[in-house]
């Protein structure tokens, strides 16, 4: 397996500057880099401190900077934010400045509240209609040696093309899927731009039989559209905290519990916002914190080896580490060493 860590600059605590989180959020790439992870995966949020992150490509280029190796990338990038010629000129100057090191999860999105501040709002069709011809959009210029013409319904442009041309020959993107049945759609997606099919699914608190049930859909959707398995890539992001035991490793809970009930309303656009900040209280339907901590890669070494086991063994190709959670520094810190030292070695090697 490969081994991403996902620091999507949660800013719950505002004793904290801006200035800092970034600070701190650049340490614990610099330390992913210095651990061996293969990525470090950032988000992109507007106009709220939940996730303080609205330049997730300059927050990259600053990993970039300070690491040799790691690759470094957003997951998950919202298309409807960006327009596709310069989403993907932005991409191909990050692969030609940095060596192929840049890669992107690719998204429709969630969050009603950002869209509505911005003006984004759109139907269920128009949101399914823009998302596919954005990415065959992306998926042509990325490739395209030669002026691009596109007539769309949402992009029209003639004698188009990226400069830089990046390196990479194929587009370095995952998609990003939910449900079974957005996760086989995004594999036909894939095969229809031509590109490697890659795809991520996000399961915060849900227990390991959700992941397999979204890694069938997904081994299903290659085998019918007539890919190689091997080929393929599989990701799942996954809330991971490891202390030296159980009962230190439950310290994290609160912030586990703050992220998902904020996670919660962002998407539900239900008044998620007091006085500029984040709204943390109880949201319906919450699993228990021991439901959450059993589900979770929350432990000491030996539960957390045990608990990767079976993503391991169920064939998942890439766990994108949820390291960052709110918590202090030095706990994302010892955390990420810990998993790195401890648990990782044994499912890289294999």
């Amino acid at each position: 397996m490969e081994f991403g860590a996902f620091i999507p600059g949660h800013w719950m605590d505002h004793s904290k500057s801006a200035k800092q989180l970034y600070d701190e959020m650049l340490a614990e790439a610099v330390l992913a880099d210095a651990l061996g992870f293969d990525n470090v995966w950032l988000a992109e949020h507007y106009a709220i401190d939940y996730i303080a992150i609205p330049g997730p490509l300059q927050m990259a280029t600053a990993i970039f900077e300070r690491t040799s190796n790691i690759k470094a990338g957003v997951a998950v990038m919202i298309v409807r934010n960006h327009h596709p010629i310069k989403l993907v000129a932005e991409m191909a100057q990050l692969d030609v400045m940095y060596n192929k090191r840049f890669e992107v999860v690719l998204g429709r999105g969630a969050s009603a509240y950002e869209f509505r501040q911005m003006g984004l709002l759109q139907s269920e069709e128009d949101s399914r209609e823009f998302y596919h011809e954005h990415l065959m959009v992306m998926s042509k210029l990325w490739k395209s040696q030669t002026s691009l013409v596109h007539e769309g319904r949402f992009f029209n442009f003639d004698n188009t093309v990226i400069v830089p041309p990046p390196l990479t020959q194929q587009p370095p993107f995952y998609l990003a899927g939910v449900t079974p049945r957005s996760i086989a759609l995004q594999v036909d997606y894939c095969r229809e731009a031509g590109n490697p099919l890659r795809v991520m699914t996000s399961a915060f608190r849900e227990d390991t039989e959700y992941v397999r049930e979204r890694l069938v859909a997904f081994e299903d959707a290659v085998a019918a559209v007539g890919g190689w398995r091997e080929e393929a890539s599989f990701a799942v992001n996954r809330v991971a905290y490891v202390a030296p035991t159980d009962e230190e490793a439950w310290e994290i809970m609160p912030h586990v519990i703050d992220v998902h009930r904020g996670l919660v309303r962002m998407l539900d656009d239900s008044e998620i916002m007091i006085n500029g900040r984040m709204r943390y209280d109880p949201v319906p339907d919450e699993l228990t914190p021991q439901q959450m901590f059993d589900n979770c890669l929350i432990g000491s070494p030996d539960t957390v080896r045990e608990k990767m086991r079976s993503y391991h063994d169920m064939g998942v190709d890439h766990l994108s580490l949820y390291v960052h959670l709110g918590q202090p520094h030095d706990k994302v810190a010892r955390s990420m060493e810990l998993l790195a030292k401890e648990i990782m070695p044994e499912f890289q090697s294999a």
